[in-house]
């Protein structure tokens, strides 16, 4: 079974203070983490929403 999250990787901040938005995806217990090429501020990120 696959399964999807998407989440804000805090653990890349980029120059302008922004951190990327990525999809983890996890398959056979195996999870794999994707750019999507956007980046947000931390505080316009909602945990709960995605």
């Amino acid at each position: 079974m696959i399964t999807y999250k998407v989440v804000l990787d805090e653990r890349r901040a980029k120059a302008d203070g922004k951190y990327p938005i990525m999809f983890r995806i996890t398959f056979n217990r195996n999870t794999s983490n994707y750019s999507t090429g956007i980046a947000v501020n931390k505080e316009h990120w909602n945990a709960h929403a995605s």
